[in-house]
């Protein structure tokens, strides 16, 4: 009975091992071959919940942007990055959004998420939350702010785009109203307030 028993134990650890091996193997022959993208990555900020070609909606200098309430009571808005000729392993995606006097208005950090095919043979990030404080809605619809992304691919190249954002829309929010503290004359004298 012994003998049996170890046996089974010694059968159940080659398996255990040689499915181990497997796995192993398997994902280090299926990880993309990042050496063959050489040359500049080419990168379109966008805004949205999607990277589709129908919800897209390209960030232009001056963009507004839709701002949404998230599960915790905080203010988002929605970032997606379109890239052209980026090895296709997960990126790493930074955003800030900064005042600007250089302060930090909202940052986000995506790390290790898969890309998604986008049209046009393009890659695109999956839809990245970029939260925004309250008290700071009001600097980036009387101030504006630059949105600042930095996506580094597989292969390490690094690519980056800012766009200037002129304003903010959030459900229920009242600039003249939720802002008379900050900016008590609407933004028309107090521009450069902080």
């Amino acid at each position: 009975m012994t003998n049996r028993i170890t046996h089974m134990f010694s059968i159940r650890t080659k398996i255990v091992c040689a499915l181990g091996a497997m796995v192993v193997a398997t994902s280090a022959g299926c990880a993309p071959d990042c050496s063959k993208y050489t040359g500049d990555l080419a990168m379109t900020l966008g805004a949205g919940r999607s990277s589709s070609s129908t919800l897209f909606a390209a960030l232009a200098d001056g963009a507004s942007v839709d701002l949404e309430r998230g599960n915790q009571g905080g203010q988002h808005f929605w970032l997606v990055a379109r890239t052209s000729n980026a090895c296709p392993a997960p990126p790493r995606v930074r955003a800030v959004l900064r005042a600007d006097d250089g302060a930090n208005l909202g940052f986000a950090l995506s790390e290790g998420i898969p890309w998604v095919p986008a049209p046009d043979n393009q890659l695109a990030t999956e839809p990245l939350a970029v939260p925004i404080q309250r008290e700071n809605i009001c600097r980036v619809v009387y101030q504006g702010a630059t949105l600042e992304v930095t996506i580094t691919d597989g292969s390490g190249r690094i690519v980056q785009r800012s766009v200037r954002i002129a304003g903010a829309t959030l459900s229920g929010f009242d600039p003249a109203r939720d802002c008379a503290a900050q900016f008590p004359d609407g933004g028309t004298t107090d521009a450069s307030r902080g």
